[in-house]
């Protein structure tokens, strides 16, 4: 029988903690601020944002956005946010994230961006 491997958490528990103490809230889309890490996107000419923004349009947006309370920088859902706004949708359901120092806030959003937890 093979022993079980140890593993590297990804978060510390700090983070885990106010992950865990997230608040889900209904939030002004012009509140909320870019994230700088963000890359820029073409809106306008991109296929899977355009259908994006018509889907949103149909149904509303579907999925949560996640943004820190402390700073209204978003940390995922920038697309969805975007598409809401130019269907004249003025606020979203989102998770709060209070408390995230900056390097927290960039660990979230690597995992939020680069995984489908």
């Amino acid at each position: 029988m093979r022993k079980a491997r140890k593993t590297t958490p990804i978060f510390s528990p700090a983070l885990v903690k106010k992950i865990k103490n997230r608040s889900l809230v209904e939030v002004k889309i012009d509140d909320l601020r870019t994230e700088p890490n963000n890359p820029p996107e073409r809106v306008a000419t991109n296929k899977a944002f355009l259908t994006l923004k018509k889907g949103v349009a149909e149904l509303g947006v579907l999925d949560t956005i996640h943004f820190c309370g402390d700073t209204m920088l978003k940390i995922n859902g920038h697309r969805r946010v975007e598409a809401a706004r130019l269907n004249g949708i003025t606020t979203v359901t989102a998770y709060r994230y209070d408390g995230l120092t900056e390097e927290e806030r960039n660990i979230l959003f690597r995992h939020l961006n680069e995984t489908s937890l």
